[in-house]
């Protein structure tokens, strides 16, 4: 191909939320003037914003392109490709490829439902945890006495979460006597 292209750097890192700048470096290396045409490719072509869709290289130029690729807090951690094709008017195309290393970015929700009970025996609760991160998650339950004296009895002590789920947990609390009315 009579232009080469690549990402200057080849890899970058990106907190989820945040966008990643990248560099597509073009080069003409021959002696006649060339039309590129540039398009996203890949796992990230949705995310992929372009400054340009067509750049005009003189021979010899070389031209950088600035790319933005939009690192939702969706996007799983670990390395995502990016990709760009470029076609020139001749028919000829060629990938350039970047990678982007997304970090963890853990979060997650956790409701007691219902927050209050009151009942002779037992009362009855569940703990619904929501994975809200981009990494899976171990969340540890502690349940330690309530008033100083009621126990609480846990349905697992620890539940592991991917990204975008959700689990419920069966909490019991135990008064230590039978309350009476009165």
């Amino acid at each position: 191909m009579t232009v080469t292209a690549s990402f200057q750097p080849a890899r970058v890192t990106s907190t989820p939320g945040e966008p990643a700048a990248l560099l597509l470096r073009l080069s003409n290396d021959t002696s006649e003037h060339e039309i590129v045409k540039l398009k996203a490719q890949g796992e990230l072509a949705t995310e992929t914003v372009l400054q340009s869709d067509t750049i005009h290289l003189e021979a010899g130029e070389v031209f950088d392109v600035p790319i933005v690729v939009d690192v939702g807090t969706g996007l799983p951690a670990g390395p995502h490709n990016s990709g760009i094709e470029i076609s020139l008017d001749s028919g000829l195309s060629s990938m350039a490829e970047a990678t982007i290393d997304v970090l963890e970015a853990p979060a997650y929700d956790a409701v007691l439902a219902p927050p209050r009970s009151s009942s002779a025996k037992t009362g009855r609760h569940r703990v619904t945890l929501v994975n809200l991160g981009n990494a899976p998650i171990l969340v540890e339950l502690v349940g330690g006495p309530v008033d100083g004296a009621s126990q609480v009895e846990l349905g697992t002590p620890a539940v592991t979460l991917e990204p975008g789920t959700e689990a419920t947990v069966d909490v019991r609390v135990v008064p230590p006597s039978r309350f009476w009315k009165g």
